[in-house]
């Protein structure tokens, strides 16, 4: 699937504190054994996961980022990198918003300048 994400010099790719909270919960969600790094472009439904790991997974998400990850995102493209990209949208997460902790500002603050949560 292409469309202006892919084309964005930030990609989902990169490491950063959204991309290793999205991770570790999609690891902790799936059940992956210890080691397994899952793909970017693996989708979180074909590798297992079902409707209740999903909202399990993107409430503690919601709790340790200050947002509100959409469920219909997760659904419309249930990859970890089209994920880690809709939670780096809700925060913010690139160079302009580093706390000094490292951590994107939003996530930092608790979200609040994001008015969620």
């Amino acid at each position: 699937m292409t469309d202006d994400r892919t084309a964005s010099p930030r990609t989902a790719h990169q490491p950063g504190p959204v991309r290793a909270v999205v991770t570790q919960e999609w690891i902790e969600a799936l059940g992956l054994p210890p080691g397994r790094e899952p793909r970017g472009d693996e989708d979180f439904f074909e590798a297992g996961g079902n409707s209740m790991q999903a909202i399990v997974m993107l409430d503690r998400i919601g709790d340790r980022l200050g947002v509100d990850p959409s469920v219909e995102a997760l659904y419309l493209d249930g990859t970890l990198d089209a994920l880690v990209e809709h939670c780096r949208d809700a925060v913010g997460d690139g160079p302009s918003t580093a706390a000094p902790d490292g951590l994107p500002t939003a996530v930092a603050d608790g979200g609040r300048e994001l008015g969620q949560r």
